[in-house]
């Protein structure tokens, strides 16, 4: 299974935008994950290493997820995609 981009998207600023929040998010968030576990492991109780190890993943899993949801977030404001949107369209009701 190959995965192939389409020439549009290579060499689009989504693309470019999109690397640049997946690199800064992970640069910030891997430490805190990598903190997170350290202090998990001296401070908090646990059953076992595989409790510890287990709870560190889901950690990881967590952070993972929110890392690669985010990049929208930077992309729609740098290209102004939902600027001609009011305010009312984009909250919940």
């Amino acid at each position: 299974l190959t995965w192939v981009e389409t020439s549009t998207f290579s060499g689009s600023k989504t693309k470019e935008y999109d690397e640049i929040a997946m690199n800064h998010l992970l640069f910030v968030t891997m430490p805190l994950v990598a903190g997170y576990g350290i202090y998990s492991l001296v401070h908090m109780k646990h059953k076992g290493w595989y409790s510890w190890l287990l709870n560190t993943l889901v950690g990881f899993i967590y952070m993972f997820g929110f890392v690669t949801m985010t990049p929208q977030l930077f992309i729609n404001y740098k290209l102004k995609s939902v600027a001609h949107l009011s305010w009312r369209k984009l909250t919940y009701k």
